[in-house]
């Protein structure tokens, strides 16, 4: 009589890659069903990256700009392992890496469409498209996962070489992550569910597709993937809509136009910031020292949230603006090169029932000049 112990080993020696990806897919759903719950440990990452931002960080996440929103490096790193693939005819691995890389960004387009979470972010061509998970993070775990493993089938031999090459992937993907949160593009939980995400996908094709990668199985998951896609637009109702963490700290109150309280030093203008997004307000502060007269018409708790970058995007050298409310200092904020988000705490002791001043000091010269946009105030709620 079989023994089903005996019957049962081989199968989890030879599909460890499909229980990885069981582990992983399980840790991502837990993490999609308590997405609520995170909510506060989202916000304390968020203030905490504020918090300690400096140009010495800024220029760090900079770097890894061509791994993400000018995606260079990635197409070159995909395009080398393909042509290297093609070179050397090995059309199975070939068609493995693109099964990993183009599944695991569908995947996490239907995810995004499913929760639907708005981005942190207060610009709002960033803010476009959903932000959990981070496709950024999804796919940087699909590339250098299917890279890695073209990569250990044929060059690596020692225990020391996977070693390095593991740590080498891990840094990348982390890297990645910081980036995404610290320009406020995702949150961190956004960043944790995309190397999960990524992490399912890439072992499950490599479980799935280990002997061979047939036409079957490929028009069946394309099929699987095409039907999701087309149940959520053909069902609205079936998304998500997952939970916005920054509204736990309050609602907007009023966009402040800025040049109505200082016209004679602010300059504003509508610009088109991304191709195919509508304009939006810019404000030009290049004096050194400019006051507005706040409009809070009720003395309470607020944040001023805005964006700025400095008005010379060639120079990249560190600037630092700062912000002071009634002749108090309130901010000293960091700005190095494009735009960043910056959210204010304004304290009830600080403000004035009559009027209140809001100075923004920057450096002196042309090439200190900053541009602000969509500068509003947001009460905050109170604490539970």
């Amino acid at each position: 009589m079989e023994n089903p112990t005996a019957s049962a080993a081989p199968f989890s020696r030879e599909h460890q890659a499909l229980w990885i990806s069981l582990v992983l897919l399980g840790l991502f759903v837990a993490e999609l069903v308590w997405l609520h719950g995170l909510t506060h440990y989202d916000l304390a990452v968020y203030d905490w990256m504020q918090a300690y931002r400096s140009c010495g960080l800024d220029r760090l996440a900079l770097s890894m700009r061509y791994w993400t929103t000018k995606p260079y490096a990635t197409v070159a790193l995909v395009l080398a392992v393909s042509g290297w693939l093609l070179y050397l005819r090995r059309w199975q691995d070939l068609g493995r890496v693109a099964l990993i890389t183009i599944g695991g960004a569908l995947l996490c387009e239907w995810i995004k469409l499913l929760v639907s979470r708005p981005r942190p972010s207060a610009l709002a061509f960033i803010d476009y498209g959903s932000s959990f998970p981070s496709g950024h993070v999804t796919s940087a775990v699909t590339i250098f996962g299917a890279a890695y493993y073209c990569l250990a089938k044929c060059y690596l031999r020692r225990w020391w070489q996977h070693g390095l090459a593991i740590a080498g992937v891990v840094a990348m993907v982390l890297l990645i992550g910081f980036q995404r949160v610290y320009f406020t593009h995702h949150w961190i939980s956004d960043a944790i569910g995309g190397a999960l995400l990524g992490g399912a996908w890439l072992f499950f094709a490599l479980d799935h597709f280990s002997v061979c990668v047939n036409r079957r199985s490929t028009l069946v998951i394309a099929a699987i993937f095409a039907g999701a896609f087309v149940a959520l637009r053909i069902f609205p109702s079936l998304r998500l809509n997952g939970p916005m963490p920054m509204a736990l700290r309050g609602a907007p109150l009023s966009l402040v136009d800025l040049t109505a309280y200082a016209p004679e030093t602010i300059r504003r203008k509508d610009d088109i910031l991304a191709s195919g997004r509508a304009p939006e307000a810019t404000w030009y502060f290049s004096n050194p020292t400019t006051t507005i007269d706040l409009p809070l018409a009720v003395a309470g708790d607020y944040y001023l949230v805005f964006a700025a970058r400095p008005r010379n995007t060639v120079d990249t050298s560190c600037r630092s603006i700062g912000i002071l409310l009634n002749d108090r200092q309130i901010a000293n904020l960091v700005i190095y090169n494009g735009w960043r988000d910056y959210r204010i705490p304004l304290e009830r002791s600080w403000l004035s029932s009559t009027s209140n001043r809001l100075t923004v000091i920057l450096g002196p010269g042309k090439q200190n000049a900053v541009v602000f946009t969509t500068p509003a105030i947001h009460a905050r709620a109170k604490s539970p």
